[in-house]
């Protein structure tokens, strides 16, 4: 089963607010400072702790249902 690491690695990084979310979190990813979240609330709480903005979390709760139906 692939990690929701896994799956932001493996992702599109495109022109919009989805891909500005795969490519802030593949930066986190990459300088160590994610913690590969258990829960979706654990990702949200995760982000609201670094200041991410409504339309990040929204992003985000996209991004997590994507992985979800794909595991």
């Amino acid at each position: 089963m692939q990690s929701f690491t896994d799956y932001i690695l493996s992702a599109d990084v495109t022109d919009d607010p989805r891909g500005d979310f795969i490519a802030d979190t593949r930066t986190l990813i990459e300088l160590g400072k994610f913690e590969e979240p258990q829960r979706l609330d654990c990702l949200l709480t995760m982000m609201r702790l670094r200041g991410a903005c409504d339309e990040a979390l929204a992003e985000a709760r996209r991004v997590w249902g994507e992985w979800t139906v794909r595991r």
